[in-house]
């Protein structure tokens, strides 16, 4: 045995949590911004469910449902946003990246795949806080 060698216990520790969150900022491409919109999902086999976003970013949302949806299950969404007096309806085509359950239901994490540009260009501007 080396005793100038570090041992198991001299070597610094990580939790779980201090690598997701690592893990979770690097992943994050797009600022998000709160956002509590409604919006209804269609999944392919007919599906529907309403929700409500809880942040938005150019390419994805975390909407609050009252039922699951599975990761990697594509949706179409309907998200009718009031910004400044304003309403506007975007219809988009989404992954569901994750799902957590919570004591109202499910989060639902969803990247956006397809919309057209007027769409991410708004929600660009938006979660950017440029408008």
């Amino acid at each position: 045995m080396n005793i100038d060698a570090p041992s198991e216990h001299d070597k610094p520790q990580t939790t779980q949590a201090s690598e997701k969150g690592k893990k979770g900022q690097e992943r994050r491409k797009y600022q998000r911004r709160v956002a509590r919109w409604d919006a209804s999902l269609m999944t392919q086999c007919k599906k529907a469910l309403k929700g409500r976003t809880r942040d938005v970013s150019e390419r994805g949302a975390s909407i609050a449902t009252s039922e699951n949806i599975s990761p990697n299950t594509m949706v179409v969404i309907q998200i009718s946003s009031y910004y400044e007096g304003t309403c506007r309806d975007f219809r988009i085509i989404g992954q569901v990246k994750h799902s957590a359950m919570n004591k109202d239901g499910f989060v639902l994490g969803i990247f956006f795949k397809d919309a057209c540009e007027d769409t991410f260009d708004f929600l660009r501007k938006f979660s950017e806080r440029l408008i």
